[in-house]
């Protein structure tokens, strides 16, 4: 069982940022309007507070999911910016880079399910948000937008495309 005591300060936020990130960076995948922007911002809280609820176990998580809502996950910032392209590829690139240092961590750190398990909540939360809202008032919820940074961050956390959690949905 792995806590908080086992990381430095530095250590357990690079663990958080995945978590802290990930559904605000599929948020800003494409402009999901006013509404669609409320609804992808409550499904990353619904998500978490899902995981915690999946993951009981997983003491790791349950101290990291309840820091991250401690810190605002899932809180809409207070004024929604337009963003350009150039951010998003810079929020994209920070989550990407943030989720390969988290497993490379946890792989010296933590038990094999508890990586799995974080694994599995990071993308939750992304593809909860993904799902929340339909953009441009139709169609499909996840976009090709949305649906091409979701597999980027499977790969960044190291899930294989054949065993890929989302593709049983």
């Amino acid at each position: 069982m792995t806590t908080r005591s086992n990381y430095t300060s530095q250590e357990w936020e690079l663990l958080q940022k995945p978590l802290l990130s990930v559904g605000p960076t599929i948020a800003e995948a494409v402009d999901s309007g006013t509404i669609g922007t409320v609804l992808e911002y409550g499904a990353i809280l619904d998500a978490a507070i899902t995981a915690r609820k999946r993951y009981a176990s997983n003491t790791l998580l349950q101290v990291l999911l309840a820091d991250g809502l401690r810190q605002g996950l899932g809180k809409q910032p207070d004024h929604q910016s337009a963003r350009s392209g150039v951010d998003f590829i810079h929020l994209k690139a920070e989550l990407l880079s943030a989720c390969r240092e988290a497993i490379e961590l946890l792989k010296h750190t933590a038990s094999k399910q508890e990586m799995v398990e974080y694994r599995l909540v990071v993308l939750h939360i992304g593809a909860q948000v993904a799902n929340a809202a339909r953009e441009g008032g139709g169609g499909s919820k996840i976009n090709e937008a949305e649906e091409a940074v979701l597999r980027e961050i499977s790969e960044a956390l190291g899930i294989a495309e054949d065993r890929h959690p989302l593709k049983e949905a």
